[in-house]
């Protein structure tokens, strides 16, 4: 059995969680501070910070510092790549069908 690479397993992860995914239906209306979204959530700053590192780290979410204050925003690359493999699946472009499938890593030097 083939092993998921560790970006396909990262953006998974994010997304298999209910306060995860919430963030990004909220990131989805532009950016916003993390003190913001903890309140929307209902959370404190720092688990939400927590979670928003894990959409950090998948390539979902990227921050902006102003000061000592963080903003984050969807990436919309990140976003992109992961919609394109879920397409991929949803179109029935299985391995099994002899179909390449997109790649989750971002293009390099974009937004």
């Amino acid at each position: 059995m083939r092993r998921i690479k560790s970006r396909e397993r990262l953006v998974f992860k994010a997304l298999s969680n209910d306060v995860r995914r919430r963030l990004l239906d909220l990131l989805a209306a532009g950016e916003r501070h993390v003190a913001e979204l903890a309140r929307e959530v209902e959370s404190s700053p720092s688990l939400t910070s927590i979670h928003l590192g894990g959409l950090r780290r998948a390539g979902l979410v990227e921050a902006r510092v102003d000061a000592k204050q963080r903003f984050y925003r969807l990436k919309g690359d990140g976003v992109v790549a992961a919609q394109a493999f879920l397409d991929h699946l949803k179109n029935g472009n299985g391995a099994g069908n002899g179909a390449k499938r997109p790649k989750l890593e971002p293009a390099r030097g974009r937004a």
